[in-house]
């Protein structure tokens, strides 16, 4: 279920959003802790901006807080912080997948 701080992608108008070609586009990674039965949960979203900066956005965090950092402390510093690994994102879009 979805609640206001989530949002499906599909119901996103983005057929009204106009379209940027740029040389390098951002990156989506997940920090990801794994339970003991195999299962897990995103404890936080990275967005990895060309050139190697990272924004940081933790789930646990209930103010929201980002964090400016570098795809190498999330690698070597955050991700151990966290209890995670990073990991890359893909959906059904990113595998050509039917809805």
């Amino acid at each position: 279920m979805l609640d206001e701080r989530t949002i499906g992608v599909s119901s996103w108008p983005t057929n009204q959003l106009g379209l940027l070609l740029v040389e390098d586009e951002p990156a989506v990674l997940a920090l990801y802790r794994r339970d003991d039965d195999h299962s897990g949960d995103v404890v936080a979203w990275v967005f990895v901006l060309p050139g190697g900066e990272a924004i940081l956005l933790p789930t646990e965090d209930s103010r929201g807080r980002s964090v400016r950092t570098t795809l190498e402390n999330v690698r070597h510093r955050w991700a151990d912080l966290m209890d995670a690994e990073l990991v890359q994102v893909a959906g059904r879009r990113t595998l050509n997948l039917a809805s």
